[in-house]
């Protein structure tokens, strides 16, 4: 038997030349025309024709060899119609799955780049459905999870996208009929994070948004440090500055003129995506109307707004559960004061700032159910740019999130939180302290910093 693809037919139709009359078979476009065919030799007939097709087809595939050999051994039409159903009624179609397949693929890795850069559900959504378009599904259902819910990679740095539409058949019609088949692609990319941060700066422009200078020395044990900056010297590091972490990641550059210890990663990286605010989507607060100030060396209530320069934490005091409001001015604490509070939030509001004095005594921690849940200290997005400074001994905690987004953290004390557990995300971090950070925040309610990384099919 002799099969001929020729130029001057429509493209996939095939020429049979010994069969009666020279019936024509064109799959390709989903219908077959073909002259009678005598009953008595109509089962050879299309035996003979299948193995023909299947040959002819099958010669550009990875299991085409398989396929043939299936093929040819068939005894029985209804045996070539269950080998059809398996090896093509799914796969060769008007498009193929190479199309859904692809458009999986690249849904799902534009979501996590999505998902990477601080995106929510609606928006990984978003970008999956477009791209999946995109690139060549068309009519049919699309399902995007994260964390996906099957597989190997079921966590917060993954996007699973499944994609359904109906294909008309190619091969499979000869036996099957022109009916659609269902085609289903799914796909799973991860961000390959070298694990979360503890300190983020935000500021995108700025020189030294993450900045360790002066005889700052801190361990950071299974966190990293961040900066947004895209300049040249987004993370400095210099003076007598001696500094352990596992990696250092800036939008920019670096410059790094002291001891810098790397324990995961080879070299800082520069040049790297930016980290998502990871606490942008937390609401302002409601501040509560007519601000009061505070008499001298008095103790605040929770839920009350005081006007920041009246407050100064000079005395030993135990603060009650919940938020407390400064407006304005400057919050002061001087060496005699000694502060202790559980499930408490300051709120910094009005552009009011802090100063803490270098021998005061702090340890408060951030409340761990309700809206700001992991924050101890949250400065409103709507100040200007200006410096809060933090000073404690090395007896001082502050367990939580202190977040300023868009002012300047002076970091100058010898402390962090319990078990290490204290983030630093601001506009800018000026650090000349010495602390030991950590990960270890269970039950403290705080949301996690992702470290940027490459974006790859996990799936």
């Amino acid at each position: 038997m002799i099969v001929y693809q020729s130029r001057f037919l429509t493209r996939g139709e095939v020429w049979f030349d010994d069969e009666p009359e020279h019936t024509r078979v064109d799959w390709i476009l989903y219908h077959q025309r073909s002259r009678p065919v005598p009953a008595a030799s109509h089962d050879r007939w299309v035996v003979n024709k299948i193995r023909a097709l299947g040959s002819w087809y099958t010669k550009g595939l990875d299991n085409g060899s398989h396929i043939r050999t299936a093929i040819n051994t068939a005894d029985s039409i209804e045996r070539l119609r269950e080998i059809v159903g398996t090896f093509f009624g799914t796969s060769l179609t008007s498009s193929g799955d190479v199309a859904p397949r692809s458009a999986a693929d690249l849904a799902a890795i534009n979501a996590t780049v999505v998902l990477r850069d601080g995106g929510d559900s609606a928006a990984v959504t978003s970008a999956a459905t477009a791209d999946a378009t995109t690139n060549g599904w068309h009519a049919g259902s699309i399902t995007v999870h994260t964390p996906p819910t099957s597989g190997t990679h079921q966590n917060a740095n993954s996007v699973e996208v499944s994609l359904t539409e109906n294909e008309a058949r190619y091969f499979s019609a000869v036996l099957m009929g022109t009916s659609t088949v269902p085609i289903t692609a799914r796909a799973v990319a991860t961000n390959q994070s070298p694990g979360p941060a503890c300190f983020l700066g935000l500021d995108k422009a700025k020189s030294g948004t993450v900045d360790f200078w002066g005889n700052a020395t801190a361990d950071f044990t299974a966190c990293n440090i961040l900066s947004n900056s895209l300049a040249n010297d987004g993370f400095k590091l210099g003076g007598s500055a001696n500094i352990t972490v596992p990696c250092v990641s800036s939008s920019g550059g670096s410059a790094v003129t002291a001891s810098l210890t790397l324990t995961q990663c080879s070299s800082v990286t520069t040049q790297a995506a930016q980290a998502a605010d990871p606490y942008s989507s937390l609401p302002a607060p409601t501040v509560p109307g007519g601000c009061s100030d505070l008499g001298n060396g008095a103790t605040p209530l929770p839920g009350v707004c005081y006007n920041g320069n009246s407050v100064n934490f000079k005395t030993t005091m135990v603060l009650a559960p919940g938020t407390y409001y400064f407006s304005g001015g400057s919050v002061q604490s001087t060496a005699s004061g000694n502060v202790t509070g559980v499930d408490v939030t300051f709120v910094f509001t009005n552009n009011a700032t802090f100063a803490f004095n270098g021998s005061s005594q702090w340890n408060l921690t951030a409340p761990t159910t309700g809206t700001y849940q992991g924050v101890v200290m949250y400065g409103d997005r709507n100040n200007s740019w200006q410096t809060n400074t933090l000073n404690g001994n090395n007896t001082s905690m502050f367990t939580g999130a202190l977040y300023f987004p868009t002012e300047e953290m002076r970091f100058l004390g010898n402390f962090s939180g319990a078990n290490g557990c204290m983030q630093l995300v601001a506009d800018d971090i000026y650090y000349t302290g010495n602390g030991t950070f950590s990960t270890n925040c269970t039950g403290v309610g705080v949301k996690t910093i992702t470290t940027p990384g490459s974006v790859a099919l996990a799936e």
